[in-house]
């Protein structure tokens, strides 16, 4: 069961630990209260470029600032990742030495993963608003991170996950439904909505929470295709400055 919802095991044990950060002030993003406007309805040229990326990975994330008004950042959340600590996400991987052997098989260049929840959290939620969670992961070259998209895409889409149709966005990319527990203090069931994307070496994977009754997958193909025009160099890239970031220590070898 773990590894049904590719990033629902962090998505859960994060929620109730959401903590401000910043300003809640934002640009003209996303609309918090409508998880079902904007992007599938009006189709967009998909673009066939397949640029091979640098690091920074983290300046390919979505900030909050780019979601729009009344977000909050999941600040504990906010962290670089290494292939160390990636190949022990029991969720993506059988075992860390698997992960291990098929991070340096794709080239594994490093990842940056964030959230954000809306601000009202679950009583937001019953009204409309939605937790969102990106990955974002860089490979040393397309081929690897083809690779790497074909496996998570498997990971992603076992039961009791539901593939949905979207507008391609990146290179390829593909989405899932999965229906399952309740918004916290109600009896409405929780829909999560997940978006993985390839475009050239690097593949972001975004996830949104909501109230079934309200969301669609248009939310998180909205994020998806912010992260995809950095990745294209028409939307600008910062950055983000660190918040709690950190790496898992590697514990030290005993004499």
């Amino acid at each position: 069961m773990a590894r049904r919802l590719f990033l629902a095991v962090c998505v859960l044990a994060l929620t109730p630990a959401f903590f401000a950060c910043g300003d809640d002030a934002g640009g003209t993003g996303i609309t918090t209260g409508s998880g079902a406007k904007g992007s599938t309805s009006t189709p967009a040229p998909v673009s066939t470029a397949s640029p091979k990326l640098s690091g920074p990975v983290s300046k390919y994330s979505v900030s909050v600032e780019e979601l729009g008004l009344n977000w909050i950042t999941d600040v504990k959340g906010t962290q670089s990742i290494d292939a160390d600590t990636y190949s022990r996400q029991a969720h993506v991987f059988a075992s860390p030495a698997e992960g291990v052997k098929l991070l340096k098989e794709w080239g594994y260049q490093g990842g940056y993963q964030t959230g954000y929840s809306p601000e009202g959290r679950d009583q937001a939620v019953l009204n409309g608003g939605y937790y969102v969670w990106i990955e974002s992961h860089l490979f040393a070259d397309e081929s690897g991170a083809q690779k790497a998209f074909d496996y998570f895409n498997n990971v992603a889409k076992q039961p009791p996950a539901q593939p949905v149709t979207i507008q391609q966005v990146g290179n390829q990319s593909a989405a899932y439904l999965t229906v399952t527990g309740t918004i916290t203090g109600s009896s409405v069931q929780a829909a999560f909505h997940q978006v993985i994307m390839r475009r050239g070496n690097l593949i972001t994977v975004v996830l949104t929470k909501g109230a079934v009754t309200f969301m669609k997958s248009d939310a998180a193909w909205e994020v998806a295709f912010m992260a995809d025009q950095k990745a294209l160099g028409k939307r600008d890239t910062t950055v983000p400055t660190p918040t709690s970031d950190y790496k898992t220590p590697t514990p030290t070898p005993r004499p």
